[in-house]
């Protein structure tokens, strides 16, 4: 997989992990195992949770630059996803990590207070 090979040049090149993404039942093992092999390179993985209100997640998911991604593209697909994950919003229970909603928030924003909140 693509971000497996990402990961691997990272770890390569003794750099740190930074993980934003869905974290769902179903990938749940591949996230865990990105965070051992980071770890077991001697890097630190930092997790990130970035959530947005409902009403901000369904204005955003219709951009145009989601379907150059393979991304969620509409209000209908967020649906079904959340329907059929609904853990998509929780708190990862398994994994340390920061929440943060980006609701309100530039991507600079977010990015300033990863950095911060990680001493990064």
């Amino acid at each position: 997989e693509f971000r497996t090979r990402i990961i691997e040049e990272a770890i390569k090149n003794n750099l740190n992990l930074i993980i934003t993404g869905v974290i769902v039942n179903k990938n749940l093992d591949f996230y865990q195992s990105v965070i051992e092999m980071v770890k077991a390179s001697g890097g630190k993985c930092f997790i990130v949770q970035l959530t947005a209100t409902d009403d901000i997640l369904k204005s955003r998911v219709a951009d145009e630059y989601r379907k150059s991604y393979q991304k969620l593209s509409s209000v209908e697909e967020l649906n079904n996803f959340n329907k059929q994950y609904p853990e998509a919003n929780n708190k990862f229970i398994e994994l340390e990590h920061l929440s943060l909603d980006t609701s309100n928030n530039s991507p600079y924003e977010i990015a300033e207070t990863i950095t911060k909140h990680y001493k990064i």
